[in-house]
């Protein structure tokens, strides 16, 4: 439908360039169908990364809410990398807001992989490393510092950074693209899981202390009243006050 074939006499000017004109109209058709068909494909593959982002997503959040204590949260979100990526080695680093360290708060494993030393300065520092704190960063490392290929996400909530999450791929493997955008898309949910993990962690430590107190004042009372009421049963009766304070 896009063409008709007919017989040009192309030693006729005028045939020749109608000939000419149809040609290149024909050549437009098909590029612009090709251009069309890229973009309707590369579409297609653009919407199944997204599905696979909020798909992942969506898991991250309904397992993170899970956790109600902050051992069980870290654990989680030093684990959950290995359910995107294949990954060996998971190291999840917080931040000390008060001294601005960086201390390891959690590190996972996979079974049958030897383990990688990943709690140095050196391994935070490359996450750091021209990046600034203000930003959710996901990127690269160098290959030297595990031997194996490794990446490092900053975790930000827009004016500080909460945590660094660094993994160790198998030997051999890389991440995928869908994966990268997977980690790079997660970064906003991992801050606000670890900022409501901290006001809980903080709410149970004020009502474990508070319950400390209110034992010891109950106690400090018990003690105050029987002992106050022993000091009265032993009192010697029927001496006088002056023998009393001698005696």
């Amino acid at each position: 439908s896009l063409a008709a074939f007919e017989v040009y006499d192309i030693t006729h000017p005028q045939s020749a360039f109608v000939y000419f004109v149809e040609s290149l109209v024909f050549l437009a058709l098909v590029l612009i169908i090709w251009v069309l068909l890229a973009s309707i494909s590369q579409g297609m593959r653009d919407q199944k990364r997204v599905i696979k982002v909020l798909d992942a997503k969506h898991k991250l959040s309904r397992e993170l809410s899970g956790y109600e204590d902050w051992d069980h949260l870290v654990e989680g979100i030093a684990r959950f990398s290995s359910t995107i990526a294949p990954v060996r080695q998971s190291s999840f680093f917080i931040t000390n807001q008060i001294s601005k360290e960086l201390a390891l708060a959690f590190q996972w494993n996979k079974p049958g992989m030897s383990s990688v030393e990943t709690c140095t300065e050196e391994i935070c520092q490359a996450c750091l490393e021209n990046d600034s704190a203000d930003q959710i960063h996901f990127k690269r490392l160098p290959s030297e510092l595990t031997g194996s290929e490794n990446h490092c996400l900053m975790i930000s909530d827009g004016a500080n950074l909460l945590g660094i999450l660094h993994f160790t791929l198998e030997q051999g493997k890389t991440l995928k693209i869908d994966q990268a955008d997977i980690f790079n898309n997660i970064g906003d949910d991992l801050a606000v899981a670890i900022k409501a993990g901290l006001d809980r962690k903080v709410l149970a430590e004020l009502r474990s202390t508070e319950t400390a107190l209110a034992e010891r004042r109950s106690v400090s009372n018990y003690l105050h009243d029987h002992l106050g009421q022993n000091l009265v049963v032993a009192e010697p009766v029927g001496v006088p006050p002056a023998r009393r304070v001698e005696q």
